[in-house]
């Protein structure tokens, strides 16, 4: 029996939401091109404009944007623009055409105030953990303190329930400025930032079920959650060196709010030391 691979043209259609004059446009266009994404960060939301028409959502803290623009004849063209959310500034620009040839497109830092192409953040230096920060939360003035806490828990060999024993907490960096870099600080193992005595029962820790666990949340001075945030949604992922460490590393970690299903804050943050490495 004889097979054959069929190849069928798929027309796609996108339909665009734009907002003019206080009015939803809906456009049906058929997909001819594949145009390059548009990627990188933001510290401030920018808002996406086509042909000087608003389009849904937003651009704010790490973003992958595939345009996903359409063109019914060669010779067409359509002008793009990033525009600060705030201060209504164009941020970016720029005009796709139907003949354009796919190009690769350079991740974009806009900082509130320019773009840029790379983030600029302190050299390794030898075994040293060094991290800043930045906490972008519109409307805040109470210093951000960063509190760590540290917990014992084992599964029960007999059970399989697994047993957590209270935590220790301990702040290892406050008076953080909202809007504003801080200072670097030299991060110090966990287990010299917290004591924990071991409470696991022998047995557990014999068969390797006793775990040491530990979190970072950004808190007030009192470490209690940091206002806006609910307990939980204020985590942050943080990475502390270990004790036989040898080779240092370099965060520089940047917040921002955003709102889940239900309107609750939660905080997103980003290792802009890791999404913009140094060539």
């Amino acid at each position: 029996m004889k097979k054959y691979r069929l190849y069928i043209l798929l027309f796609l259609f996108i339909f665009t939401a734009c907002k003019k004059d206080g009015e939803v446009l809906n456009k049906t266009v058929t997909v001819r091109k594949t145009l390059p994404v548009l990627k990188g960060y933001t510290m401030v939301p920018l808002l996406k404009y086509f042909d000087g028409e608003e389009t849904r959502g937003e651009l704010y803290g790490s973003f992958a944007y595939n345009a996903g623009l359409a063109f019914e004849n060669e010779n067409d063209q359509t002008h793009m623009q990033l525009r600060n959310s705030i201060t209504g500034e164009v941020v970016y620009e720029h005009t796709f055409k139907a003949t354009d040839k796919p190009a690769e497109v350079p991740v974009l830092l806009y900082d509130g105030k320019k773009l840029k192409e790379s983030h600029e953040y302190q050299d390794l230096s030898g075994a040293d953990y060094l991290v800043n920060f930045n906490f972008n939360f519109p409307g805040a003035t109470e210093p951000i303190y960063l509190t760590l806490k540290v917990w014992e828990s084992y599964l029960d060999p007999t059970t399989y329930d697994l047993v957590e024993f209270p935590a220790v907490s301990a702040t290892f960096s406050g008076g953080i400025k909202p809007g504003e870099w801080s200072e670097y600080v030299r991060l110090k193992p966990v287990a010299e930032l917290v004591t924990i005595t071991s409470q696991s029962p022998q047995e557990a820790i014999d068969m390797g079920l006793s775990f040491i666990t530990h979190s970072v949340s950004i808190t007030d001075a009192q470490g209690k959650p940091y206002p806006g945030f609910p307990d939980g949604n204020n985590m942050l992922n943080l990475q502390f060196p270990e004790q036989w460490t040898t080779t240092g590393k370099v965060q520089s970690i940047h917040g921002i709010i955003k709102k889940n299903d239900i309107g609750k804050n939660y905080l997103i943050a980003t290792n802009l030391a890791e999404k913009f490495p140094k060539k």
